[in-house]
């Protein structure tokens, strides 16, 4: 094993030895998550591709943990680093501590994968999590979206974007029937920053297709990590006009379609490298 950063690592584990072969999708990062009956500690989840067992494939993780989401002040970041090959590729789990109760964590890993001495393959991969708080999971932040005007001729959409969450690049569109309206306003508070978006000189009595869109990065995990911490969150909804310009109730169908493009959870491995920060 290798380590660096001050952090220990220990990889284990048994398998067979076929011919190493070489693919550009090293491993895939699959979860970030609070660590069991432990407010301070996160366990970051890994897959490797199948069928392919490595000559030599080189982790290297780099941890950021936010004091807040407004703020966006990191403490120092926690990098460490291992070596897998052939004999410990069920190695697919690193329990990672030293973070304070209710903090977010942004872990980035680039996988490196040598054949025959050179670097064959490099991916470079980040996701999310929260450590818990007295032992309880704090609630999932997302964008929501509301409808705080339905008529005849229009529809007003508002979007709120938590400002606790760990990015100081967002940007935030809304369309309808797949055009992008700019007629918007925005305030902050505390807690959320708000976008009202106002679809006018619509028509009464019409089914309109809203879409509401958010991309979010973090710069400072960017310029660490270029090309990495860019998301994107996605919503669209079936909604009805009213028919008369009086006024009235429209009909909001609930026909959302949910995008969350971050990481995909899986099953948790029991192959654990525990690292003490």
């Amino acid at each position: 094993s290798q380590n660096a950063g001050g952090a220990n690592g220990t990889v284990s584990g048994t398998g067979n030895s076929p011919t190493s072969g070489v693919t550009d999708k090293t491993i895939t990062l699959e979860e970030i998550e609070s660590g069991i009956n432990d407010d301070t500690a996160l366990n970051i989840t890994w897959s490797y591709p199948n069928n392919i067992l490595y000559e030599l494939l080189t982790l290297t993780f780099s941890v950021y943990e936010f004091i807040n989401g407004t703020q966006l002040v990191t403490d120092t970041v926690k990098t460490f680093s291992f070596n897998i090959t052939s004999s410990n590729t069920t190695v697919k789990n690193v329990a990672v501590s030293g973070f304070q109760p209710g903090r977010y964590v942004i872990a980035c890993v680039q996988a490196q994968q040598y054949y025959q001495g050179a670097v064959a393959a490099q991916t470079n991969q980040c996701g999310l999590g929260q450590t818990t708080v007295n032992g309880t999971s704090l609630p999932q932040l997302n964008l929501t979206t509301s409808f705080s005007n339905i008529s005849a001729n229009q529809i007003d959409l508002i979007l709120f974007w938590p400002l606790q969450l760990p990015y100081d690049n967002v940007s935030m569109n809304a369309t309808i029937n797949g055009m992008i309206y700019s007629n918007y306003t925005t305030v902050s508070n505390q807690t959320y920053m708000i976008t009202t978006y106002y679809f006018l000189n619509l028509s009464p009595n019409t089914e309109y297709n809203v879409c509401s869109s958010v991309n979010y990065s973090n710069n400072h995990v960017s310029d660490s990590v270029p090309g990495l911490m860019a998301s994107s969150q996605n919503s669209c909804n079936k909604v009805k006009t009213t028919s008369n310009a009086m006024g009235g109730v429209g009909h909001l169908q609930v026909n959302s379609v949910l995008i969350f493009i971050f990481f995909i959870i899986v099953a948790v491995s029991s192959n654990t490298v525990f690292l003490m920060m």
